[in-house]
């Protein structure tokens, strides 16, 4: 699996409950005001985690066998009784995690829960196992369920939900704007950056307007703020961040608009937000145009750069159609910036390494040293002519011969042996054969593989195969005779 493809599987696994669909699992009640959640969800209690049941299944991958966590089921003494609940204890079952939705409950700890039937509510079972080759064991048709995706969250964070719901189920509603502004940091990691939770950010100037009035506030020390008895109806909500900081993500609308109405109670509004350092600039190719759009450009920490592809702790970004780049939410700190520093070459970043401002060894890249905030413009990097694309040929045949048809096939640059070429990848016909590319100036090997089942990583593969790319030699063959789907780590 390529870096690029792991970096997407990673976001992925952390943005799927993100998507509102008619899947079972939605993060449509995330921010749903509390009232209306309380409302719309079956079960309500606070309790108490008395103890976890997991349910792990072993699997094969990377060529490894793993044991991996497929379902929880979290044991609960039920401390007050919401709504849908009149039993002392309940056991709740959810997902495992790793991007299936499943809430990681623990024990000891006490919960908010907002839960759901299973086989009846809109969250079903389906919600509550892994995708990772499914779980064995059925989730009984009464069982309760949560995810990710509902207002379940731990006692300590739920203090509003508690406060608008009691006051609601005592006939005596209240009306609030409430929230909370954190600080996160991209650290740089040799799989690509983590979105990494720093803490609440204190003293931030909150203002509220709306048609029918203005309000102001500040965050305590836990990053909270919070606006009793608004009346109902839009409102215009601005986080006023401290120097050097931005927003998390530029696609989040600012200001962020909410709205209570006479069934709302409240509206919720979290502010992500980063130490916004920038760097900027323009690629341009050897004949002096600007390189086309999806060019990958990376900065990496400095003490990393040399230490060799596979192991680059970088983050990277792509270039639009003017060549332009920029890398936002950039921590203060030492990095090298270039093309193929942190990723082998590939299909849309047909160049060889090099470095800012110039040259191919990191002993030649200049050290960025940012500070806090900084914002560095026109970092302009000129690259050396692209790599020749050249066209592999082969078969992939099963062990008994006959020809494997619909397996995959993926290239691997020498450099870097642990993630294939993003881009450069086939699959073979009734006939078993296919057409891959390579890059000509580079040492490449490939790999085959026919799976059963891709995330338990079942199937049968090929050894990996070196290929001459400097010459037209003979078709390649890949014959599929050992176990798993992904290829063992090289030592």
């Amino acid at each position: 699996m390529s870096k690029f493809v792991f970096n997407a599987v990673l976001l992925l696994g952390a943005l799927v409950c993100l998507v509102e669909s008619a899947s079972p699992c939605t993060c449509s009640l995330l921010h749903t005001p509390p009232c209306v959640a309380f409302r719309e969800t079956p079960v309500v209690f606070a309790g108490l985690v008395r103890s976890i049941e997991e349910e792990k299944i072993d699997i094969i991958r990377f060529g490894k066998k793993e044991n991996i966590r497929v379902g929880l089921t979290a044991h609960f003494v039920v401390e007050e009784a919401l709504k849908g609940i009149s039993v002392s204890e309940v056991d709740v079952a959810t997902g495992g995690g790793g991007g299936d939705c499943g809430y990681n409950f623990k024990a000891g700890e006490r919960y908010l829960v907002y839960a759901y039937r299973s086989g009846a509510d809109a969250l079903s079972s389906a919600a509550s196992r892994t995708v990772f080759g499914g779980g064995s064991k059925a989730i009984k048709q009464d069982a309760l369920t949560t995810t990710i995706c509902s207002r379940t969250r731990t006692l300590s964070e739920a203090q509003d939900d508690l406060e608008l719901i009691r006051a609601l189920i005592a006939g005596k509603p209240q009306t609030r704007i409430f929230g909370s502004v954190s600080e996160f940091a991209r650290d740089l990691r040799i799989y690509g950056f983590n979105i990494d939770y720093v803490g609440p950010i204190a003293d931030v100037t909150i203002k509220v307007e709306s048609a029918v009035g203005k309000f102001e506030t500040k965050t305590d020390s836990r990053g909270h703020y919070r606006i009793g008895g608004v009346p109902p109806g839009n409102y215009n909500i601005r986080a006023l961040l401290p120097k050097d900081y931005g927003p998390l993500f530029s696609f989040v609308k600012d200001p962020r608009q909410v709205e209570i109405s006479p069934q709302g109670c409240s509206a919720e509004a979290d502010f992500d937000a980063q130490i916004d350092g920038r760097i900027a600039g323009r690629i341009f190719g050897a004949e002096g145009k600007p390189v086309p759009d999806q060019v990958e450009i990376s900065i990496a920490t400095s003490e990393s750069a040399a230490k060799g592809t596979p192991f680059v702790e970088a983050r990277s970004e792509y270039t639009d159609k003017e060549g332009r780049y920029h890398f936002e939410g950039v921590r203060p700190g030492r990095y090298v910036l270039g093309v193929s520093i942190a990723d082998v070459p590939a299909k849309h970043t047909p160049f060889p390494r090099t470095y800012y401002p110039k040259g191919n060894d990191p002993s030649q890249a200049a050290i960025i040293d940012l500070a806090k905030g900084q914002k560095l413009q026109n970092m302009d990097l000129r690259l050396p002519p692209r790599l020749t694309e050249r066209t592999i040929v082969g078969v992939v045949v099963l062990e008994d011969g006959k020809p494997a048809v619909g397996a995959k096939i993926v290239t691997y640059d020498s450099e870097d042996l642990q993630h294939s070429v993003f881009g450069f990848d086939a699959e073979t016909d009734s006939s078993g054969r296919f057409t891959i590319k390579s890059f000509k100036e580079r040492k490449s090997r490939l790999h085959a593989y026919l799976s059963k089942s891709y995330f338990a990583g079942t199937g049968v593969q090929s050894e990996m195969v070196e290929v001459d790319t400097n010459s037209e030699g003979k078709p390649i063959r890949l014959i599929l005779n050992k176990p798993g789907i992904f290829k063992d780590q090289p030592q």
